[in-house]
């Protein structure tokens, strides 16, 4: 069987892995093969499991599209939170000192992306929704200089064109990130296969803990690697080796297990997006979530650091499990 796993500029560990030849020879020992397959980046992954893909890692946002849409897609494991990989900003010589000052602002973000959990989150602690602002969708490089420019009241940032405004001196972040929503990149298969394909499961999440460990180990190196690419259209993204050495250095590299508090905070904000009419319905977070995965990632990532794993199920997971 070839297991089809989604790779794009956006995803660190998925492309890390598809660069590395790892999964190729862990997949080798049990007949399986892999097919590293691009798609843009963007909120569509979770629709192409099941069709096109097989594994795919995604972002908090476009989950909670796909459960809207009655997809059964479900939570395998994350990456732990990353608050400093991106942020709500402002000018700091600019008009807005509280996120209560956004009332009626432009603000830039992705509407179907992270970013929009971001924002709502932040408002809905000073007591406001989406609606309440002007959204205004990002355009690249120029959602800096719009805002430095009093063009926009805020926006949000990601990445390499974090650190570069950071490195302006004119930009204030209005909230620390998780404050407002944790910032975790999601990997997510359709149930039938975390069900019934559990050893290539396993053997996808121990390569992708390789590959963590692998960037750990130089992060000078892994930049260089990464700023250099042209597939997947990565150089979206932009930044240079030495921007995202910077950035990979603020994240962190580990595969994690999802646990209920995370899905708790998926549904809530999930209303919250709905409130702000960025979301046209609300569906399941918790239906979607498979308790006894944990254990498979627990294991998974022992694996990888050739540590004991934890104590084992004794059964494979119940194929009716919610």
């Amino acid at each position: 069987m070839t297991i089809r796993i989604g790779v794009n500029g956006h995803d660190p560990v998925l492309y890390f892995l598809s660069t590395l030849g790892i999964l190729e020879e862990d997949l080798d020992r049990i007949g399986e093969t892999v097919e590293w397959v691009p798609y843009a980046p963007g909120p569509r992954a979770p629709w192409l499991l099941g069709t096109e893909l097989d594994f795919v890692g995604c972002g908090q946002t476009p989950m909670l599209r796909a459960h809207a849409e009655g997809l059964d897609t479900v939570y395998v494991a994350s990456s732990p939170n990353r608050p400093l990989q991106g942020a709500l900003v402002v000018a700091d010589a600019g008009p807005i000192r509280t996120v209560a000052d956004l009332r009626g602002a432009r603000v830039a973000f992705p509407a179907p992306a992270w970013p929009a959990q971001l924002v709502a989150g932040a408002l809905d602690q000073a007591g406001l929704t989406i609606a309440d602002v002007t959204v205004v969708q990002p355009d690249g490089d120029e959602d800096l200089q719009a805002l430095l420019r009093g063009e926009l009241e805020a926006a949000t940032l990601l990445g390499p064109r974090l650190i570069e405004a950071e490195e302006t001196g004119r930009i204030r972040h209005l909230v620390p990130t998780d404050s407002a929503v944790c910032n975790r990149h999601l990997f997510t298969t359709t149930r039938e296969f975390a069900l019934r394909q559990q050893d290539a499961l396993s053997l996808i999440l121990t390569a992708m803990e390789k590959a963590n460990l692998w960037v750990k180990e130089d992060f000078a190196r892994a930049a260089a690697h990464r700023a250099q690419e042209q597939r997947y259209e990565a150089p979206k993204w932009g930044g240079s080796p030495r921007t995202w050495e910077a950035i990979l250095r603020r994240m962190p590299w580990q595969i994690a297990p999802i646990d209920s508090a995370f899905i708790d905070e998926q549904d809530r904000h999930a209303q919250l997006l709905h409130t702000g009419g960025l979301l046209d319905a609300v569906g399941s977070a918790r239906e979607r979530f498979i308790p006894e995965l944990i254990w498979v990632v627990r294991d998974a990532v022992a694996a990888a650091h050739g540590e004991a794993s934890v104590p084992a199920q004794s059964e494979p997971l119940a194929t009716g499990m919610v």
